[in-house]
C-alpha cells in the first residue's frame, strides 16, 4: 500500500510543480534588487523600456526591444503594462513559473524518478541565471518556451512552441533551437521517426520570423537586427570588450556550470559517444558566440544555452540510470 502511494505521488506532476515553485521562490527572494524593481516606479531599466514598448505596441517603433514581441503583447492584452508595478508583477509571475516548467521537463524526459530529482538539483545549482538576473526582461518567457520545445514528443507541439519562442526573442531562440537540434540529431542511434521533429522546429522559427516581419510591416516597425547592431558597432568593439576581461567572459555561466559540462563531456567521451561530445561543443560555442556579440552578458547566454543544456543533462541521466531504455524515453 505504501509503495503504491509513493509511486502515485512520484508520478504526479503536482509534486514537481511544487518542487519547482519552492526553488523558484527561494531564488526570487534571494535577489533583493529584483524585489526593489518590483515596486519601484522608476524611469530606467529593462522594465521601463519593455513596458513603454508594450503600451505603444500597435504604433510605429524603432527601438531594439521591439524584437521581443510576445511578452509585451501579452502584457498589453492583459492591461498589465498600464503601470510599471503591474508589468513587473507579470514579469515576477513568469519568473516564478520558469522553474516548475523545468521540473516538468525533467519529469517528462528522464526515465528514472531518482534521475529526475538529480536533474532538478543539477539545474538548480549550475544554471546561474536563477540567481543573477534583472526583473523586467522577457527572458524567463523565452526560456519557458524553449524548454517546452524540448518536452514535446509531437511535431505539432514543437512547431507551436518554436513559433512562440521566435516571437519572444527571435535571435536568441534561433541559436538556442539550432543547438538543441544539433544535439538531438547527434544523440540518435538510428533515425526511427525521420527528421520531422527537426523540420517542424525549423518551420516554427521560420513562421515566427514571417509573423514578425508581417507585424512590422502592418504597424510600420523599423528595427535594427542583432546583425545590424554588430556591424554598426564594428567587430573591434566586441574584441576590445573581450580583451578587457577574457577570464570573466569564459566564466560568465559560472564555475559549477562549466564543471558539470566537463563531467558530461568526459562521461560521453569515455563511452565513445563522440557525436554527442561534438554536439555539446557546438551548443556551447553557439552560447559563447551570442555572449561575444552582445553587451547583455549572462542573460543572453542563459537563454541560448537553456534547451541544449537541459537536453544534455537528460541524455546524461538517462544513459546512467537507464542505458537500455534511454532511446525509448527520448
Amino acid at each position: 500500500m505504501n509503495n503504491q502511494l509513493a509511486k502515485k505521488i512520484s508520478e504526479s506532476l503536482w509534486l514537481y510543480i511544487g518542487v519547482g515553485w519552492l526553488i523558484g521562490t527561494y531564488y526570487f527572494f534571494q535577489t533583493p534588487h529584483n524585489l526593489a524593481l518590483l515596486i519601484y516606479e522608476g524611469n530606467q531599466g529593462a522594465a521601463y523600456w519593455y513596458r513603454g514598448f508594450s503600451e505603444t505596441i500597435f504604433k510605429p517603433q524603432n527601438i531594439y526591444v521591439a524584437e521581443s514581441l510576445l511578452w509585451p503583447l501579452v502584457a498589453k492584452l492583459l492591461n498589465a503594462s498600464s503601470t510599471l508595478v503591474g508589468y513587473q508583477t507579470l514579469n515576477a509571475f513568469a519568473t516564478l513559473v520558469m522553474m516548475p516548467i523545468i521540473c516538468i521537463a525533467f519529469k517528462k524526459r528522464v526515465a528514472s524518478t531518482f534521475g529526475v530529482f538529480v536533474g532538478i538539483a543539477v539545474w538548480a545549482t549550475t544554471y546561474s541565471y536563477l540567481r543573477y538576473y534583472d526583473l523586467g526582461f522577457p527572458d524567463p518567457v523565452t526560456i519557458i518556451l524553449l524548454t517546452l520545445v524540448v518536452t514535446q514528443t509531437q511535431k505539432e507541439g514543437i512547431l507551436v512552441f518554436a513559433f512562440l519562442a521566435a516571437l519572444s526573442h527571435f535571435s536568441c531562440a534561433s541559436l538556442a533551437i539550432l543547438g538543441f537540434l544539433i544535439l538531438s540529431v547527434a544523440a540518435k542511434d538510428k533515425i526511427s521517426n525521420g527528421w520531422w521533429n527537426e523540420v517542424y522546429a525549423l518551420l516554427g522559427l521560420a513562421s515566427g520570423k514571417l509573423f514578425l516581419m508581417a507585424w512590422g510591416y502592418v504597424f510600420k516597425y523599423k528595427l535594427n537586427s542583432r546583425i545590424d547592431i554588430v556591424f554598426e558597432k564594428g567587430i573591434n568593439f566586441f574584441i576590445d570588450r573581450y580583451h578587457q576581461d577574457p577570464l570573466g567572459f569564459w566564466y560568465t555561466p559560472g564555475k559549477f556550470f562549466l564543471v558539470m559540462n566537463l563531467v558530461v563531456f568526459t562521461y560521453f567521451a569515455i563511452n565513445r559517444k563522440f557525436k554527442v561530445c561534438f554536439a555539446q561543443l557546438i551548443v556551447l560555442a553557439l552560447a559563447y558566440f551570442s555572449l561575444f556579440i552582445t553587451v547583455d552578458g549572462l542573460r543572453v547566454f542563459a537563454v541560448v544555452i537553456a534547451p541544449g543544456y537541459l537536453y544534455l543533462i537528460v541524455l546524461f541521466l538517462n544513459d546512467i540510470f537507464y542505458k537500455n531504455n534511454s532511446q525509448q524515453k527520448l
